[in-house]
Order: C-alpha cells, then sequence, then structure tokens
C-alpha cells in the first residue's frame, strides 16, 4: 500500500510525516518476527532473500525501512514494514528545472519571478539545459556506437530530436524573446576551438583502463567544463583516453581547460557495500538498527547517526 499523508483529508498518523510518502507493507512485520524463530529453515532462509532484494530495490530508490512498532505500539501499522521517503517531491520538482521553493507544512511548492521578462529569461535558461541535454545524449550515443564492447551500443539510444535543427529553433526563439545569447555553433573545423585529450592515471601511475572508470569520468569532465560556462562541449572515449572538443572555448585558454579537467581517481573499497551478495544481509541489518534507533530517539542529523553507527560497531 502507497500512503502520502499530504493527500489525505485526515490527520496524519502519529510518527508520519506530510513531507514523506510510504510504501507499507501490510503483515511484513509479523512475518519477519515469526520467521525469526526458524531463521535456519529453508523457507525462512528464501524470505530473507527476497527481503533483502526488496530493500536493496527501495534503499536504491531514496526509501529507508522500519517496523511499524517503531511509530507506536498500538498503531494500525504495528504488524506491517514500512518504507519512508523523505522529501520524495524532489526529484519532481528538479525534473521541471524550475526553481521552485517548499515551506511550512511542505504541502505546496511555490515559483516565485519577478516580471515577464524575467520569467522569459528563465524559460530560455530551462530550454537551453534541455538543449544541452540532447547534446550530451547524442554525444553519449555516437561514442557508444564506436565502443570496442559491442554491448554497450544498447546502452544509449538514439537521440529523438535532431540536434541541429533544435538548436536553430532555441535560437530563433530565444532571439524574439529578447534573448540574444543563442547557443548556435558550428563543428571546430568552422568555429575554431580547442581539443584537450586525457590520460587517466590511478594512485599508483598506471593508466585506467577500466570502461567503467572511463565512463564516470568523462560525466565528472563534462560536468566540471559545463560549470566553467562553456555549451556544447563534446566528449568521448578513444582507447584509453577521454576527448574533450571545445567549439570556441569562449575566450578560455588550453591551461585553464587543462585545470578544469584535471583530476584524480583513488579506488574504494566496494566490500562492504550493500549490494555485495556475502554481506548484504549483515550491512542492510547493521543499517536498518541503526536508523531504527535515529528514529526512536528522534536523532536523525548526520552527527548523531555517525555516532549511533559508531556504538553499534564499538560498543
Amino acid at each position: 500500500m502507497v500512503y502520502a499523508p499530504t493527500l489525505a483529508d485526515e490527520q496524519a498518523p502519529i510518527g508520519m510525516r506530510s513531507s514523506s510518502i510510504y510504501i507499507i507493507a501490510k503483515g511484513l512485520n509479523q512475518i519477519m518476527q515469526k520467521y525469526q524463530n526458524f531463521e535456519k529453515t529453508q523457507e525462512a532462509q528464501e524470505f530473507q532473500k527476497d527481503f533483502t532484494k526488496l530493500h536493496s530495490v527501495l534503499i536504491q530508490n531514496g526509501y529507508l525501512g522500519f517496523p511499524g512498532t517503531l511509530l507506536s505500539k498500538t498503531s494500525e501499522f504495528r504488524n506491517d514494514f514500512i518504507f519512508e521517503n523523505d522529501n520524495y517531491y524532489q526529484t519532481l520538482l528538479k525534473a521541471t528545472r524550475e526553481d521552485f521553493n517548499v515551506y511550512g507544512s511542505k504541502k505546496y511548492a511555490i515559483l516565485e519571478f519577478t516580471n515577464i521578462a524575467q520569467r522569459l529569461l528563465t524559460i530560455n535558461k530551462i530550454e537551453t539545459s534541455i538543449q544541452e541535454d540532447l547534446l550530451k545524449w547524442r554525444d553519449d550515443y555516437n561514442s557508444a556506437q564506436i565502443n570496442i564492447d559491442t554491448s554497450v551500443r544498447y546502452d544509449f539510444p538514439p537521440p529523438t530530436k535532431n540536434v541541429l535543427f533544435s538548436n536553430l529553433f532555441l535560437s530563433f526563439k530565444k532571439y524574439f524573446r529578447g534573448d540574444e545569447r543563442k547557443i548556435l555553433h558550428w563543428g571546430l573545423d568552422l568555429s575554431g576551438g580547442k581539443t584537450v585529450q586525457i590520460e587517466l592515471r590511478d594512485q599508483n601511475n598506471r593508466i585506467v583502463k577500466d570502461e567503467a572508470a572511463l565512463k564516470q569520468g568523462s560525466n565528472e569532465l563534462y560536468n566540471r567544463v559545463n560549470n566553467m560556462g562553456v555549451s556544447e562541449v563534446s566528449i568521448r572515449t578513444v582507447d584509453n583516453n577521454i576527448v574533450l572538443d571545445f567549439p570556441g572555448a569562449q575566450g578560455l585558454s588550453a591551461q585553464e581547460l587543462v585545470k578544469a579537467s584535471s583530476m584524480s581517481f583513488h579506488l574504494a573499497n566496494e566490500k562492504f557495500n550493500m549490494l555485495n551478495g556475502n554481506l548484504s544481509e549483515h550491512v542492510n541489518k547493521f543499517l536498518q538498527e541503526v536508523w531504527n534507533e535515529a528514529i526512536v530517539t528522534n536523532k536523525k542529523d548526520i552527527q548523531n547517526i555517525n555516532y549511533i553507527a559508531y556504538r553499534h560497531l564499538y560498543g
């Protein structure tokens, strides 16, 4: 059952917040308590395995789980297991690309703008952001088509819009809205520009060849150069190198571009990741115990959660 207190006419049950959305697994807490007494049986192990998978999926989507008894011993949800997503609406608001604000009871999102001219500039900014995403989509698709790993070609579907026509149409609309900051650019051979080729190395000065690391590096570099105000950056992977094309480069020197592209990598210890099949049950149990105590004691800020986790680990 999915429950959103903000949509209900009556007051939210004790312990539930109007800014959250809840997935309530009816009777699941009672079933879990039953299997705790027979945890060695095959049926109990299969149940725990299925529950762990469900829990992992919901965690990846921003939900945290806890037994219904934490709300109240007499609560109507005492036999249920509850998954909560706090501030779930933020994803929806970000998808609009608008500058929404949420106040007070968090029942309404408010969009403020001063005048029509400011509103038109905001629309231009949103549509420019959409166009930049389309350009990145095209670059990702083209890179995937020439990847030596043929399976990667299916990771990115072809763009649903023509980048050039979309660019022309957006520039046309922005001009007649009174914004002459058009985003139409041509290739490096026509408009000039700079190309930066980057070779990634790990902490042992060995060349990074892992496909996932190169992809992560490409995304990070794309975000960095965009933050510099450089639009329509083309980024692709050639062998073990990441190549960035800067059309026009908007007056930035090669040194500035290389500095913005500089980054370091280190290996992360993924042994205790929740997706590690050997330890996922214990990791999930540990996280659940920490979160349960945080809810009961109403100490859900980062500092207190770290302190609770420390006590669970070291006593």
